[in-house]
């Protein structure tokens, strides 16, 4: 799910905290409660919105899973599918005071999948493919592993190679399962794509066997934790370990290979930092990792443009000391340099306390005459 219609309220957070670095102080309450009051209102972003930063206890608010099932749910009911899978997961977990309900984690699970939603399809493909959930249905299985897999889901990308390799619901074609393995593996690492794929070449099933093939990617496989590819790599190596030739083969594919699955992990890294909390949620309430782009955006445009705004507003509102009573009963002038030298505190205080300048000037209209 990219940005899509929420890319407002990512305007209005950014704005709010390019400059502040962390998900605290007022800057981040006023964008909560931005967001919760559209949420309120029926806006479907907000209500993901919210509900993430609740589910996952970040952005300055408390994890709390019953305000983060009752956000989701609003979500869901609006036709969310990323909203309806994790309503699904919480319904399947009887996490936020839901109940443990299979049959209504169904029903969502299949709705997000329905929404194109790739983890979802996923989920139903493998209850199918699995018999996890009623009657077992090879083709139905291939028909959700095959969405999933065309939105870059590793795990979809393997099972549907699976049933290519055994021809489970669709045509018997190892080429394809190859295909598809090598997918899996260089947009996920999966490891038990890698473990497949040796063994496609271990046996010569698309094509001449390949054993140094097979063997770089056992220890490829065994390198990420695959449970039985250390055996297989340890054969492997009992048997033409003595080839000295075979061996300095086998080291320069694994080094060739594992620079361009470094390259893989580098990107998968980056990719989990920008989502700032899981690989799912793609919608929290601050984002973690602004682009420089944004930085440079708001540092030559959105800075000085606000505050000549300040300017122009203090002026027409009447700013000055006095005026008002507490904190925030600064002039005009004062206010303008703590906004440029302060910017991400300063300029939200400002927008809080402007209304108390105007509320001051319309009860004492002679009060409205600003300072020199």
């Amino acid at each position: 799910m990219g940005y899509g219609k929420h890319v407002r309220w990512r305007f209005v957070w950014l704005v709010l905290l390019a400059v502040l670095g962390s998900p605290t102080g007022i800057a981040a309450d006023l964008a909560v409660k931005i967001v919760r009051s559209a949420a309120e209102k029926g806006d479907v972003e907000a209500q993901c919105a919210i509900a993430a930063a609740y589910f996952e206890g970040t952005d300055g608010l408390p994890q709390d899973r019953k305000e983060a099932a009752r956000f989701f749910r609003m979500a869901a009911d609006q036709g969310h599918a990323t909203a309806q899978w994790f309503l699904a997961n919480m319904y399947a977990e009887g996490e936020g005071g839901l109940p443990k309900d299979q049959a209504e984690s169904l029903k969502w699970m299949r709705q997000a999948a329905q929404g194109g939603d790739a983890d979802a399809q996923y989920a139903i493909g493998l209850s199918s493919s699995w018999d996890a959930v009623g009657k077992q249905d090879f083709a139905e299985a291939v028909r959700w592993f095959r969405q999933a897999a065309e939105q870059g889901h590793d795990g979809a990308q393997y099972r549907l190679g699976v049933h290519y390799e055994h021809g489970l619901g669709v045509a018997k074609d190892t080429a394809e399962a190859e295909k598809l393995f090598r997918k899996a593996i260089f947009s996920g690492l999966n490891p038990d794509a890698m473990f497949r794929l040796a063994g496609i070449n271990l046996e010569g099933d698309n094509g001449p066997r390949d054993l140094v093939e097979a063997w770089a990617w056992f220890n490829l496989a065994r390198k990420v934790d695959h449970k039985h590819a250390a055996e297989c790599a340890a054969i492997l190596e009992e048997g033409i370990g003595h080839d000295q030739n075979i061996m300095v083969a086998v080291a320069k594919r694994e080094e060739a290979l594992e620079q361009q699955l470094n390259a893989v992990a580098e990107k998968m890294d980056k990719e989990e930092a920008a989502l700032a909390g899981g690989s799912h949620i793609e919608f929290g309430l601050i984002p973690r990792d602004i682009p420089s782009f944004f930085r440079l955006l708001f540092g030559l445009v959105v800075v000085p443009t606000t505050m000549i705004w300040v300017i122009i507003d203090s002026k027409r509102i009447g700013v000055r000391k006095g005026v008002i009573t507490g904190w925030g009963n600064m002039g005009r002038w004062t206010w303008v340099i703590l906004c440029i030298l302060f910017w991400a505190g300063a300029f939200p205080l400002y927008l809080l306390k402007r209304r108390d300048f105007i509320a001051a000037n319309q009860l004492a209209p002679e009060a409205k005459t600003p300072e020199a």
